[in-house]
């Protein structure tokens, strides 16, 4: 008795199917992982830039500091609370 339950197909589809939803959730979750990483990170250079501004009075007066690329000096003469 030949059911189509057993077909060739059938039996692919049931073999491969779980390892496809298995494989698509791990790569979701590898994803999510790094993106919530890179975003939180993201979040403390913000704040910690703009916690700066805000320390050296007026933002416009802000530069870049030579030594480090990409922090936020204050000029000299400018309040620092």
């Amino acid at each position: 008795m030949n059911s189509n339950l057993f077909t060739m197909r059938n039996k692919f589809l049931v073999i491969l199917l779980p390892l496809f939803i298995l494989s698509f959730t791990i790569l979701a979750l590898i994803s999510y992982y790094i993106t919530q990483n890179i975003l939180v990170t993201s979040a403390d250079v913000t704040a910690s830039k703009n916690r700066r501004k805000i320390r050296c009075g007026n933002p416009h007066r802000n530069e870049q500091s030579p030594d480090s690329p990409g922090r936020i000096s204050c000029k000299p003469g400018t309040s620092s609370r």
